[in-house]
């Protein structure tokens, strides 16, 4: 007499997983254990990889010359800011430019300022942007970016 374990019963390669699972409840604990280590897996790279991301974070001040006022300037500033994930604040001053403080990663900042001194809103006309205050911070102080 032969014993009859699983092996035996294997007719063809194809069925193997239907002999070694053969319940819904073994597949679904099978499911389950592939989707916590792969849990596991995905927040232990999260959590190495985030010190390195808040380290590398860039802030500046700017100012922005032409016509930056009446023409939504600091509206799509705050919109494409948010777009690229920067903290800050933007503001008219009583001389006709827009100023503001910026903050986020350097890839996107280098977006940002590129943006302010290129593109600005649809109806602006940018002479200048001047940055100061470059420098790296390892958090942002600012929660959101809000038009002052």
């Amino acid at each position: 007499g032969s014993s009859r374990t699983p092996w035996n019963r294997v007719e063809s390669w194809s069925s193997l997983p239907v002999v070694i699972i053969r319940s819904r409840v073994q597949f679904l604990l099978l499911v389950a254990l592939l989707i916590s280590v792969l849990g596991v897996w995905s927040q232990y790279f999260r959590v190495t990889r985030a010190p390195m991301a808040a380290g590398r974070l860039e802030q500046f001040s700017y100012e922005v010359f032409g016509k930056v006022q009446g023409v939504f300037f600091r509206k799509h500033t705050k919109k494409t800011a948010e777009s690229l994930g920067l903290t800050g604040w933007v503001q008219n001053t009583p001389r006709g430019t827009v100023i503001g403080e910026a903050v986020g990663p350097v890839s996107q900042m280098a977006s940002f300022e590129q943006w302010l001194s290129k593109t600005g809103s649809p109806k602006s006309r940018i002479e200048k942007c001047v940055i100061t205050a470059r420098r790296e911070t390892g958090a942002s102080e600012f929660k959101s970016f809000d038009i002052r």
